[in-house]
This record gives C-alpha cells, sequence and structure tokens, in this order.
C-alpha cells in the first residue's frame, strides 16, 4: 500500500530495509509505523521524549522477556515484533469483554520482580 514519506521514518526504512504496512501513529511520546522487515510484521517507533527514550532501550535490553521482541534499535528508535490477528484487546476492554483475556499475574510479577533485581543503572543501557 503506498504511504506518503513521513520524514521522521525515512532514515529508519532505508537503513533497516523496512516497507511500510499501514497507517501512522502518533502520540505524545512516539510516533509508530507498521511496517513489515523481511517479510514479517513489525513496528517502528520512533521516541520523540527522553522517557521514550529509556523505554525503548529497556525493551531493546529484555528483548522479548516480558516485552515484544526486538528487531532493531538504535538511540531514538526501536523496532519491534508487531501483534496481529482478529482479536484486539482495545476493542474487548470498550466491550467490556476483556476478561475473556487471561494472563498469569505469577509469570508477570516473577517477570517485574527479575527485572527490577537486574535492572543496570539507566546509563549502563
Amino acid at each position: 500500500m503506498p504511504l506518503q514519506s513521513v520524514a521522521i521514518f525515512d532514515d529508519y526504512l532505508r537503513r533497516w530495509e523496512l516497507f511500510p504496512d499501514g497507517s501512522r501513529i502518533v502520540t505524545r511520546s512516539s510516533q509508530l509505523l507498521p511496517v513489515k522487515h523481511r517479510g514479517e510484521l513489525a513496528m517502528l517507533k520512533v521516541a520523540v521524549i527522553d522517557e521514550e527514550k529509556r523505554g525503548n532501550a529497556m525493551m531493546a535490553w529484555r528483548n522479548g522477556s516480558a516485552t515484544a521482541r526486538v528487531l532493531a534499535y538504535d538511540q531514538d528508535a526501536i523496532l519491534m515484533e508487531r501483534a496481529s490477528g482478529e482479536l484486539s484487546l482495545s476493542e474487548l476492554s470498550r466491550s467490556g469483554h476483556d476478561n475473556g483475556v487471561q494472563l498469569k499475574p505469577e509469570a508477570v510479577l516473577g517477570n517485574t520482580l527479575a527485572a527490577i533485581v537486574t535492572l543496570p543503572l539507566c546509563g549502563e543501557l
């Protein structure tokens, strides 16, 4: 699908050999673009504030352990695997059917505690 170029993404599209696969999403902290990377669905996220850049660094460090798998990373941007399928968590929540989504609290808590215990100082990421 042809998309109009958005300058914030251009360098990453070229460098990481990405193909736009949807409309950009703009938040107060980042801009996201659904893309395809080597035939795989992915999401390119470019941080526009420092807090989000630190979050990108954390995701890269965790690389799939309690986060999406990271395919590429630099100081301002992250390329991560994109969730796919017909199930929409936001739609389930809006319709009041989000109790059908089950999490294992002990697994989430265990990963969170492990991250807190082993997390390096921000300057070390």
